[in-house]
């Protein structure tokens, strides 16, 4: 095994035996923490890492289509509420569930439409028509998204010509 990656410099004391250093001469900052010339070239060079923070980013609409899924749509809606994207809506459908995943789901700033259980496919075509983004996700009640889920989605579609894109699970 290995790791590859970039370590940035600041100025940083006592890091060595609660010493303090007399001999700093690299890094990105000096000893009184000011900056050093290279320090707004780094961070310009960086700026586009992982995604460049220029980019405009469409709207998204997340649909959650649930059946029963009280247990775990509570989890799902968090980590949704979580996602570090700027312009994303939330839709539940929910499909004729008898237990308390409509209740549970409307305790958050999401859109649920109930419908009569039609089967996931029907909920996903309800969800569609809902949805006002230029990207529609789906995602299961089940699922808990990586805060990263929606950017790593929409910069697929923006960088291909690709018409659908999903993501691999991990468990």
């Amino acid at each position: 095994g290995g790791c590859a990656g970039v370590f940035i410099f600041s100025w940083t004391d006592e890091w060595y035996r609660h010493q303090g250093v007399a001999d700093w001469a690299f890094g990105l900052t000096r000893a009184d923490r000011s900056p050093k010339l290279g320090l707004d070239a780094v961070r310009e060079a960086f700026d586009d890492v992982p995604f460049s923070s220029r980019l405009h980013w469409p709207r998204v609409s997340v649909v959650v289509c649930s059946y029963n899924g009280a247990r775990t749509i509570g989890d799902c809606l968090d980590g949704l509420a979580r996602l570090d994207y700027p312009d994303y809506e939330v839709i539940v459908v929910d499909d004729g569930s008898t237990d308390r995943a409509a209740v549970i789901a409307r305790r958050y700033p999401v859109v649920v439409i109930q419908t009569h259980n039609q089967g996931l496919a029907l909920a996903r075509n309800v969800g569609l028509k809902e949805a006002t983004g230029e990207i529609v996700a789906y995602i299961d009640d089940d699922a808990r998204p990586d805060p990263q889920w929606l950017r790593y989605l929409a910069a697929t579609f923006m960088s291909t010509a690709h018409a659908g894109v999903g993501g691999p699970n991990i468990a």
